[in-house]
């Protein structure tokens, strides 16, 4: 049990690295926009296309965080 527990540790980890990475990605894309908002009109197709899938990330890392918390209060002692 306690292997599962590390490797679920180390599974959320990276997951939360890559989402972390994705909402980074995603944050600095909007502020490229902003900053030249009237000289490129891709930018905002872009920023979007990035938030996107940065978005669903954190919707599955929370769905899956209070999923976690739910098995772990559900063990019994």
């Amino acid at each position: 049990m306690t292997t599962f527990i590390a490797m679920a540790l180390i599974g959320g980890l990276l997951f939360g690295w890559l989402t972390g990475r994705r909402v980074q990605k995603a944050s600095r894309a909007w502020t490229e926009y902003r900053a030249t908002k009237h000289s490129l009109a891709t930018l905002r197709t872009v920023a979007w296309a990035l938030t996107r899938p940065a978005a669903a990330f954190v919707v599955l890392a929370i769905i899956i965080a209070v999923y976690a918390l739910y098995l772990t209060a559900s063990q019994p002692s």
